[in-house]
């Protein structure tokens, strides 16, 4: 919990002790038990301005929690990818492990926020996978690092997930790939 939060008497006969936290902006968050209900609520005291009493929980601790959760919120896999892309398609790679396979890409596109997930195209490979060699979540970039799915021989149940960059997974391939020709030199 990042809220720091300090026993107070309370001044009121509503009840005995309070709960406040002052925030690094000059904000602070108050915690009380509710004269009405019981229950324990937090509210914002928004530079004097009283903001929404969020109520309902059972304990201080409960109340404490949930406003630690509303001020600051865990970041998603996108706010992460644009810190550390490597490890947002990591922590995506876990969190769809049990994915099905055809599934597991539309879903790791979700999680990252990209713009969808593209196929690269090589020669014919099979009837499952036709000309695709790999798809990927389109991040806009060739070169930023993505999840790929590489394929496998017969259908998705053979293909791996790979986390590095379209661009040089399209120039390793090409290099690698006996039948190629390369580019004319001018």
């Amino acid at each position: 919990m990042k809220l720091q939060f300090t026993k107070l008497p309370s001044v009121t006969r509503e009840s005995r002790w309070f709960y406040r936290a002052t925030l690094p902006d000059g904000r602070s968050v108050t915690v009380r038990q509710s004269f009405l209900t019981d229950l324990w609520e937090y509210q914002l005291d928004d530079y004097g301005q009283d903001s929404d009493v969020h109520g309902g929980y059972d304990t201080p601790k409960a109340a404490m929690r949930a406003a630690d959760a509303a001020l600051f919120p865990k970041p998603t896999l996108a706010d992460i990818y644009a810190k550390d892309p490597v490890k947002a398609c990591r922590l995506a790679l876990r969190r769809t492990a049990k994915l099905p396979e055809h599934d597991r890409l539309e879903a790791i596109d979700k999680l990252l926020g990209t713009h969808g997930t593209e196929a690269i195209r090589g020669d014919w490979q099979n009837g499952y996978w036709c000309d695709i060699v790999a798809a990927y979540c389109n991040t806009g970039d060739t070169y930023a690092v993505t999840v790929l799915q590489v394929r496998g021989e017969y259908s998705f149940d053979h293909s791996r997930f790979i986390v590095g960059t379209m661009g040089d997974f399209v120039e390793r391939n090409e290099m690698s790939d006996p039948g190629s020709n390369p580019p004319d030199a001018e």
